[in-house]
């Protein structure tokens, strides 16, 4: 982006110009702004030309540019704004019960004894008494993509968490240790 001062309007490309332009296209960059971005008062009258350029690789990632006259200079403000791309997941609904205020000594009197039935009963009985106890539930979660999150940092942010619960049960400095190294990996992986 900036003052190439080779004009690239139609009908006044020079050489320098034109092989800018070409150059730029076969190494697979675009221009931009459109129109003229620079006046000047010559002998003839008032020209203009577009001498203020921005080159982009990926098309995609701008929505808008265009380009406004600055206050004291013969040279329009030109200016780009890129779109901020996600690749989001869909959302997903998760199914569960809340088992918080389950009342465990009344639903365990509840529970028919197993010789009463065949198996198949029984799991219905059970299912049945849980869903008046515990009604199923879904919650809709988000879907966002962290693309940096990659399946080798899960894996030993796994690891991390397991050495974490070791070393929190046995409480011995060697455990520690492996979870304070553990725990930096992931960190410097997340970073890179």
């Amino acid at each position: 982006m900036g003052d190439f001062n080779h004009d690239l309007l139609p009908g006044q490309i020079s050489s320098d110009a034109w092989s800018l332009r070409h150059s730029a296209h076969q190494n697979g960059f675009q221009q931009l702004v459109k129109g003229a971005t620079h006046s000047a008062i010559t002998r003839s009258g008032l020209s203009y030309s577009l001498i203020d350029h921005i080159y982009i690789n990926n098309s995609n990632l701008y929505q808008y540019s265009d380009h406004f006259l600055a206050f004291g200079s013969m040279h329009d403000f030109v200016f780009c704004s890129r779109q901020k791309l996600r690749n989001v997941a869909p959302p997903v609904e998760i199914i569960f019960r809340s088992l918080r205020n389950v009342d465990w000594d009344a639903f365990k009197a509840q529970i028919p004894s197993a010789d009463d039935h065949d198996l198949h009963s029984y799991n219905n009985e059970i299912l049945r008494l849980l869903d008046l106890n515990a009604p199923l539930r879904s919650k809709l979660i988000k879907g966002i993509q962290k693309p940096w999150y990659t399946l080798s940092i899960h894996d030993l942010a796994l690891k991390r968490d397991s050495t974490k619960r070791k070393s929190n049960k046995a409480g011995s400095l060697p455990d520690d240790k492996m979870f304070r190294s553990r725990r930096n990996r992931v960190n410097t992986k997340k970073l890179f």
